[in-house]
Formats: C-alpha cells, structure tokens, sequence
C-alpha cells in the first residue's frame, strides 16, 4: 500500500496544532556489517499527537510511506509508534539516508486532519520525536551538513539549546517553554507559507511537496542566522534572510510579514497550558491565512499590519474555539455545548480582552457555579465539582453527596423527623447574605445530622466566597446549629430563630454524628442579640457523637453549647471574633481534647449559667489583648472541672488573669477543680475578678504555675 500525497483545495487547508507527548524509552544500534537482525524503532509524531497517521522509513525518498516496501506503522492516539527494520530494510541502497516520515491522520488537539509531512532524521536508533524542530533539522541535512550541525543550526537560529531541539516540547513545556514555542512558531508559519504557495501555484501542487519546499527554502537561512553573532535569534528572522537571500519564493516570499506577527503572539501568550497557546494560535493563522492568500491572489505582499489585523479579528473566535475545545475533550453533546455557550459567565469571558484567562478550571468552574443540572456532569469531567442549591425545609431523609459542592441559600432545616445524610470528603457552602438572607442549617429536635467524615475525607462547611478564591476571612455565611431534646429550665428557644426550641424529655438523646468536619469562615450577627457562632448546640444529648471538630475564623464563637449532656472530643478552634468555646444554661458534659489558638477575640473558654462541664486535656493558648482570660467565669453560680491542661498566657496585662470571673459574681467554688493543669507565659496576672481568691485556691491545689 503506498500512502500518495493528498491535493488540498486553495481554500484554507485545515491547521494544525502543536502538541506532543513523551517519547517511549529503549534503544538500539545501527546494524553492522556482520550478520544482522530486526532491529525497532519507536517514536512519537508531536504535532498534537497525530492519531491514525502513516510513519515509516522512508527508504524510496519519495516523501511518502509504503507500506509493502518500508518499515510501516500508524499512529496511536497518543502519536506513538513502532517500525520494525528487518535485515532487508538495513541492506536497502538508501538505508543510511532515509529519514523517518510522518503524514496523513488527525490531530487530536483540534480533530482536524494533520496537514503536511513532517521528517525526522533516523540513525537506527529508539525513541524518535518526529516535529516540525526535527523537519528543520532534517531540511539542513539535506544541504550536506550532519546532524550535530543541523541540530545546532535550529539552536542557534532560534535561541534554543542544541541539547533539545530534538527532544519532546510537550513534555519539556513546564520547564522549557521556549521549546515548545519555537516549535508552534515553525509549525504555524510554514504553514502559512506553504498555503501562499499552494494558493499561487497552478501546477496541481500538493500539501506534502509545498511544505518541504518551505523548509528546503528556510534551511540555509537557518544556517545564516544561526552564524550570525548580531542576528536577532527567532524565526521571523530566518525567513526575513530566506526572503532577501531569494530562497523563499513564489507567494510564500509576499507573505514573510505575516511570521512576526504569529511569532509574538505566541511568544507572548502567558497561558499555562501549551494546548491552550496552541489554540489560539491556530485560530489566529487560521484569520491570517485568509488576509495571506488573498493578497497573494491579488498579487499584494502581505503587510504586518494586515496581518495583525487579522490576529486581532480571530480574538472573539480564539476564545470561542478554547472554551468549545474544552468541551469536546469531555464529550460534551452539541445540546450541552450550547447550554454552556448561552452562559453570560461564558460569554463574559469571552469578551475579554486578556486571552490567557481562559483555562479549563475557570471554564469548569463557571459551569459549576451556573447550578444548571443538563451541563453538570461537564464541570466534574473538567476537574470541576458542579454546585447544588440547597434551601428551604427537609422533611425526609436526604443524602448530601460527595460529587457535587451543596450551597446553602437562606435557613435550611432539617425537620420532622428527618436524617441529613452528608457523605465523606462533601463541601457545603454558605451563600453570602445577612439578615433575613442568612444562610445557615438548623437540625430540628427529634431529626439527625449523619456527618461522619474522615481524615483522608473531611466534611467541609464554609464561606461561598472564600470557595470561590476569595478572602479567607470571617461572616461569609452564618453557620451550624444542632436542637436536642436534652434540654433543661434554663435553656431557652434558640436566640437565633426563637421557632426552634429544645426539648427537656432525653438527657441521652441523639442528635447525629459530627465527624472530621470543618466549619470555616461562619458567624453573623442577623441582629442585635441574635448571633450566628460556627458551631452551636441547644439542649444536645449525649446520644450525640461530636469528634475531630475544627472551627476557624467565626464572626463570633467557635463553638457554643445551651444546656445538654454532649460530649465533645478532639475539638480544634481558633480565630473566632469573640469566645472560642462557650458554655452556657447548665451544660454538663465532658470535653475531651480542646485547643484553643486564640490570636483574636475574647476569652479561650467562657462559662455562664449554672454549669459545671468537665474539661479533660486542654490546651488553651492566647495571644489576644482584648479581655477576660483563658478561662471565664461569668455571672454566678458557675463551676467546672479542668484536668491534665496547659495554658499559655501571652497577653498585654489589661488586669484580667488567665482564670478570670466576672465583678459582682461568686463562682462556684465547690464545684470547681483544677488537676494537674500549668498556667505560663508572659502576662503576670493568674487570676482576677471577684472570685480571683477562689480560683487560685482551687489552682493551686492540685497546679502548677510555671512563670
């Protein structure tokens, strides 16, 4: 079978697209003159991987591949491929100056067929990049130099590292993208110059020959400039000295102007993704190829400005072709494709003026964010996890999954009875609004939250607008709040939202399971007295599993817990605006492994109500200088257990002590035990308040102060 050359119409030939993958590994030598044995030889074509395409050895030197004849493969997706060279192939008469040929398939960056040939030169061994960089190298050969020569004339023409010239951009793209660059310059270009050939020729000339006429007529130029110390090093100079010298010919050498051009906008192209760069690129040429051959129609040499004209014209249509690109990589359906296009996000985007923003995750994100249920599964084929409105009542059991990000929008309850099911690694968001626009999430007396993350896979609360890259900071959203029904006389309805109201029936009561789970960036005031803290608990009973808990940045208290028996263990909190653990209403359960970092807000941990919670291995440190200790004592009546604890007081002295009660109250001193707790740190005041007396006889009982 003998893959012929394929004639293109004069209009505009479908474009390529750089892109490349890495070479396979392996070797093998150049056959002797003794007995010899197949020898393979893989490769990759890298032009956007060229799927379904013919590479062989060309031992005819006709440009082309046969198959009955030649070392014979076509190319995977991934543009990989194998020739099996057999002793007859190493015997043939121009073994030794065939090179390897790449032609025919389709692109897999744009699905467009590969247009042109592309060569590599072959000395019998493994692992070869055939490129538009190798086709340079190649075309300098063939004017007798070898191919050290060659290679350090692409280098030095172009300002690459001879080293890696013939390696794969693609792969080299993080660290080396000035390779990459170079070869979409070359690719782009020649294209160009082969279709102004192509357009002003009628003597039926085909793809193929025209773009080795190109690089024929570039190779000395190649050369030239490479030797010249005072030569600007770039291809545009190389097909300015090609043009000058009369080597470029035909309507290739009236459309020289238009190779700035496509060189600084891909030079200057920031995108991250060279898939991206490609793109872009492409649809520019693509505008520039028209203003090119008709002005190689019209017998008009092609200026700069008109080419730059054209690049800026494709603008709208790069963006276009990035964003439709990103899709059909997903398969998205032609239905999908236009959901996301009438999207005013995307159509925003695309009016932009900045190219390089568009990248897959904004894309993602974009259709995440739009909450339209036909286009979701695109944002989780992007890398993307789409979002889910999430408002109003729950009344029966309901599952919060792990493949979509849930967005809280106003109060959500969960009522009558009903489980809210949150499966492991889930993110809930808070939408932003204050007020009556609040969101936040109640679990009703009588209904369960099942929130048992894990390490690996946290459930994570927070702010909508710290999700979307903004501020880490406090307010976003109000927060989590749990109604029992182990409440007690002094537990009043929820200062929240008074509708909520715990019930006095089942000290054991069980409220759910809290596990590895994260609330971030919560806390709001809806108004004056009603104050959203992270995590709030009202008459919860000890039916409910609270552990590995982390709280940051509440616009209020961490945690804060009316009444009820809960037991909490491993609780995180820090950054709260005002108490990082508050105890209220008679609360008498035990928490087991607290750390307070307290760099703002008020006291470590503040107790009011008749109380007397147990606190067994703490470790309270605070470096706020607003007021009332690590730990608070407030109003009267109050007591607690603190055993096998630290603090670490580093505070301006503002008269409040690490243990501090409030003035006008006694606490109760019965009912209160330090053991085997250290008070340090560079505040020199212990204990304050009217009770001060009555702390440091219960500290210093069993304490220790390390000052």
């Amino acid at each position: 079978m003998k893959l012929s050359k394929k004639i293109i119409p004069s209009a505009i030939a479908a474009s390529l697209v750089l892109s490349f993958s890495a070479c396979g590994g392996g070797s093998s030598s150049t056959p002797t003159a003794g007995a010899l044995s197949t020898v393979t030889a893989s490769g990759t074509a890298v032009d956007g991987y060229i799927s379904g395409g013919f590479a062989c050895l060309d031992l005819n030197l006709d440009g082309g591949c046969d198959a009955t004849t030649e070392p014979f493969a076509t190319t995977s997706a991934t543009g990989t491929f194998t020739l099996s060279v057999t002793p007859e192939h190493q015997t043939h008469a121009n073994y030794d100056v065939a090179n390897i040929v790449v032609l025919g398939g389709i692109d897999t960056d744009t699905n467009k067929p590969f247009v042109g040939t592309m060569t590599a030169p072959y000395n019998g061994a493994d692992a070869i990049v055939v490129s538009p960089l190798s086709t340079m190298v190649q075309a300098i050969i063939k004017t007798g130099k070898t191919e050290a020569e060659a290679t350090a004339a692409v280098a030095g023409a172009l300002g690459l590292n001879a080293a890696d010239v013939l390696k794969d951009p693609v792969a080299e793209f993080s660290t080396n993208p000035q390779l990459a660059k170079a070869a979409l310059t070359v690719q782009k270009s020649v294209e160009v110059l082969a279709q102004a050939n192509i357009t002003a020729s009628t003597t039926g000339t085909t793809n193929e020959d025209e773009f080795e006429t190109i690089y024929s007529q570039l190779a000395n130029a190649t050369v030239a400039i490479s030797d010249d110390s005072t030569a600007t090093k770039s291809f545009t100079s190389v097909v300015q000295k090609a043009k000058i010298d009369g080597e470029l010919t035909d309507g290739a050498a009236s459309s020289t102007a238009a190779i700035t051009v496509i060189e600084t906008e891909i030079e200057n192209d920031t995108s991250a993704d060279l898939g991206d760069i490609a793109l872009v690129a492409d649809s520019k040429t693509t505008d520039i190829k028209k203003v090119v051959i008709t002005n190689v129609e019209s017998d008009i040499e092609t200026s700069e400005t008109d080419a730059q004209t054209a690049s800026d014209n494709a603008e709208d249509n790069a963006r276009v072709i990035q964003v439709e690109h990103y899709l059909e990589n997903v398969s998205a359906t032609d239905a999908q494709i236009t959901t996301v296009m009438a999207l005013q996000s995307i159509i925003d985007l695309i009016a932009t003026t900045n190219t390089s923003v568009i990248t897959k995750d904004i894309v993602a994100t974009i259709i995440a964010d739009s909450f339209d249920a036909t286009i979701a599964d695109l944002a989780v084929a992007l890398g993307q996890t789409p979002k889910t409105d999430l408002s109003g009542d729950i009344t029966a059991d309901m599952t919060l999954t792990a493949d979509k990000v849930w967005v809280l929008n106003g109060l959500v309850a969960v009522k009558n009875g009903a489980t809210l099911t949150i499966e492991p690694g889930t993110t809930i968001l808070g939408k932003a609004g204050t007020g009556a626009n609040t969101s936040y999430m109640i679990i009703d007396k009588g209904s369960k939250i099942n929130a048992a993350g894990t390490m690996a896979e946290p459930i994570i609360f927070m702010g909508e607008t710290a999700y979307d890259g903004g501020a880490d900071v406090w307010g976003q959203w109000g927060g989590l709040t749990l109604i029992g029904n182990a409440g007690n006389a002094q537990v009043a309805p929820y200062e929240v939202n008074t509708a909520f109201v715990a019930g006095t029936s089942d000290l054991a009561d069980n409220s759910g399971v809290l596990t590895y789970v994260s609330i971030l960036n919560s806390g709001i005031t809806m108004e004056e007295n009603k104050e959203i803290n992270g995590l709030s608990m009202v008459g919860v009973g000890s039916g409910t599993t609270v552990e590995n808990l982390t709280v940051n940045k509440s616009d209020d208290d961490c945690v804060e817990i009316w009444g009820g028996t809960v037991n909490l263990t491993n609780v995180d909190v820090s950054e709260c605006s005002d108490d990082h653990f508050d105890i209220d209403d008679g609360y008498a359960g035990t928490v087991t492994n607290l750390k307070v970092v307290q760099t703002t807000g008020y006291s470590g941990i503040e107790m009011s109500g008749t109380t007397a919670a147990t606190f067994n291995n703490f470790d309270i440190n605070v470096a706020s200088s607003i007021k009332d200790g690590a730990i608070y004592f407030k109003k009267g009546g109050i007591g607690g257990h603190f055993n096998n604890g630290t603090i670490v007081y580093n505070t301006p002295d503002l008269g409040y002590g690490a243990l501090h009660s409030s003035i006008g109250y006694a606490i109760d001193a019965a009912n209160t035990s330090f053991s085997n707790v250290t008070i340090s740190g560079s505040n020199p005041t212990l204990f304050s308040g009217d009770s001060a007396a009555a702390l440091q006889t219960a500290f210093d009982a069993n304490s220790t102060n390390v000052r």
